[in-house]
Order: C-alpha cells, then structure tokens, then sequence
C-alpha cells in the first residue's frame, strides 16, 4: 500500500530542497572554520601586547634628582613648588619622617 502522507511524494522537490539545506549548512561550516583560522593568523599571540621600549630609568632619575633635589638645584623653589605643588622643604620632611618609620626606605 502506498503511503500518500510522504513528503517526496507529496513535493517532487522535497529532496532537492534537502539536499540544499545540507549544503548550506555545510558551507557555514566551513566558513566559520576558515574565519576561525584567518581571526587566529590575523589575531597577535596574547602575551605580546606591546613592543618593550628601553628607556634609560637611571639616567633619568639621576637627572630630576639634580634638576631638583640636590644641594646645587638647576631650578628654585618656585619651579619645585610648581612641579610637585609643595614646597621643598615638606618634601623632605615627609621623606625623613617616612625614613625614620621604614627602614626599607632608607639607602
């Protein structure tokens, strides 16, 4: 007995049409496996987020402390005052005072 509720008989493009699904799907597929392995060669590796710059930190610490703390200051107290907005001499007063509580502080 033939069954008449069957969809191939009932459509004669059922399995063209199924078979479009498939391909579809399996386009998608590779599609987002490609996207997948182009994001990987285009993303950069996650530990490298920026390029290290030398930069000379001693020589630099050097020079402000010659610029404006040794005893021969390059600047007066005004320009210190501007810079750090107090006065010289609170900043050595906290210095010594964090001195005296840390020893880590102290050279």
């Amino acid at each position: 007995m033939e069954d008449r509720f069957n969809y191939s008989n009932f459509d004669p493009d059922f399995e063209h049409a199924k078979e479009l699904r498939r391909l579809e799907d399996e386009q998608i597929e590779q599609l987002k496996r490609m996207r997948g392995d182009i994001m990987t060669v285009i993303s950069p590796p996650k530990t490298q987020t920026c390029i290290p710059i030398y930069r000379d930190w001693e020589r630099a610490h050097d020079r402000l402390w010659n610029l404006y703390f040794s005893g021969n200051c390059k600047y007066p107290e005004s320009k210190f005052r501007r810079r750090f907005r107090m006065r010289r001499s609170l900043f050595f007063r906290i210095q010594h005072d964090i001195e005296q509580a840390e020893p880590f502080f102290t050279q």
